[in-house]
């Protein structure tokens, strides 16, 4: 019970120091990400410095690439397609779209669902934490 706490109060932590911290980079653009599409992860750009799709990986061993159909738009419907592995060898694939809010820079709050190819439809409600 006591390391589920202290994983807690961690967890609310970070997500304190991300929302609310100064980026110390000359770049505006955020290079991780936390909490969805997975636990941690890249964050991709096209050339134009917009948000184009994630790479990461999650805690029961998932990794997890998703694609933007076009690049990222904030308070607005977005379509991407994504793949991965579970266990880091059973390949998965699917569509999704989600409507993202992005109240601060650095925070994108998603609400939407995904298709499987085995067409399990999941929706989900979630955020990210953009550092």
């Amino acid at each position: 019970m006591k390391v589920v706490k202290v994983l807690l109060a961690s967890m609310i932590i970070l997500i304190g120091v991300a929302a609310f911290s100064q980026s110390s980079t000359v770049s505006s653009n955020p290079s991780n990400f936390i909490f969805y599409p997975g636990l941690y992860g890249k964050v991709i750009y096209n050339e134009n410095g917009e948000i184009t799709g994630f790479d990461g990986a999650n805690l029961i061993l998932v990794e997890a690439n998703l694609h933007f159909k076009e690049p990222l738009k904030p308070n607005q419907l977005n379509v991407y397609t994504f793949d991965g592995r579970v266990l880091f060898i059973i390949p998965f694939f699917g569509i999704g779209a989600d409507y993202v809010l992005m109240p601060t820079d650095n925070i994108l709050i998603w609400a939407g669902g995904t298709l499987t190819y085995y067409f399990l439809p999941s929706p989900h409600l979630s955020f990210s934490i953009l550092f």
